[in-house]
């Protein structure tokens, strides 16, 4: 679902990793799925609002084991 840009399943793939599930791969695929999700959480419904009012603190939590580096190619990504 993700591959097809459904907000939730990124937001899902992101906070699965943070929580120690490391289903995807690194910490730069979760940082990468985490801000896709927050762009394609559009609308006033509650799946947006849940994506929006949960993923600041899911981000900041990453960043933390991240570096700048890492950061940075995950913002790239997240863009394409």
């Amino acid at each position: 679902a993700a591959r097809h840009g459904n907000a939730i399943a990124h937001f899902n793939l992101g906070a699965l990793h943070v929580s120690g599930r490391h289903l995807i791969g690194d910490n730069t695929s979760a940082l990468t799925h985490l801000l896709k999700a927050s762009d394609l959480a559009t609308g006033n419904d509650r799946m947006a609002d849940y994506i929006h009012e949960r993923q600041p603190a899911l981000v900041q939590q990453l960043k933390t084991r991240m570096t700048p580096g890492e950061i940075t190619r995950a913002e790239k990504q997240a863009k394409r």
